[in-house]
């Protein structure tokens, strides 16, 4: 029989590995105490000055504060959650839906947390993301959803591997969204990585107000392009904490 000191020492070592795995695991999916910005706010703007007849939903509520834009409150309806994957939001989108009124136009923004946790490549996440966007075709067959070339983290966190996988990533999102059009339902992939840079984020991976803007007129631009402000559309926004923002 081994000694019980020999024992716990064991027992010891292992609990200590599992909670460094852990530790490991959420280093990417635990938001920081520091403040950083969502496009919504910005996007929200650019609708109103345009006088777009457009109403965000979602069950999540941000109650940051947010100066009033030609006399109308901020809209802070969405469904954006931190450390949120793609599996999350999969996982996630019955309920959803079926807690919101009917939804015309969805911004995807999710896939950073899946390749960031341990540098996995992008087959999952673009696998899961498929199955949303079909899961939201099947929900409304007119549905239009814009799917993210997601944006890079910081250079310090943008290793070889992170980087090739990020690309890789950001190409078969143009080649779905070719792929999963209907002719009823468009599905419209935004470049949100090419031009974007360092000076855009207040930490290592999510935005200030400079790099809100930049995500929030690329946005803007693709609604532009296929809605005319006449249209009344409800727009849901989808995915993980650059959707859902920490503003105090």
């Amino acid at each position: 029989m081994k000694p019980l000191h020999f024992k716990i020492s064991k027992i010891f070592f292992l609990v200590s590995v599992f909670a460094g795995i852990i530790s490991s695991c959420k280093k990417y999916r635990e938001q920081d105490n520091d403040s950083y910005e969502s496009y919504r706010y910005e996007l929200w703007k650019n609708l109103v000055h345009n006088n777009y007849n457009f109403d965000f939903v979602g069950r999540q509520k941000d109650y940051g504060t947010y100066e009033e834009y030609l006399g109308e409150e901020f809209d802070n309806d969405h469904e954006g959650a931190g450390g949120y994957e793609s599996e999350d939001v999969l996982d996630d989108i019955d309920e959803i839906l079926a807690a919101i009124p009917s939804t015309d136009v969805v911004l995807l923004s999710i896939g950073g947390n899946d390749l960031l946790d341990g540098g996995n490549p992008p087959s999952e996440p673009i696998e899961n993301i498929v199955e949303l966007v079909e899961k939201l075709q099947t929900h409304n067959s007119n549905i239009t959803i814009f799917l993210e070339e997601i944006a890079p983290a910081n250079s310090e966190t943008m290793t070889s591997s992170l980087t090739t996988n990020l690309n890789d990533f950001n190409s078969q999102i143009a080649s779905i969204a070719n792929t999963l059009t209907t002719n009823t339902s468009k599905v419209i992939a935004l470049d949100m990585n090419t031009n974007f840079n360092e000076s855009y984020l207040a930490d290592d991976v999510h935005y200030n107000e400079a790099g809100a803007k930049f995500i929030a007129d690329i946005y803007f631009g693709g609604i532009q392009s296929n809605y005319a402000s006449s249209s009344a559309i409800n727009i849901l926004p989808l995915g993980d904490s650059r959707v859902e923002g920490n503003r105090p």
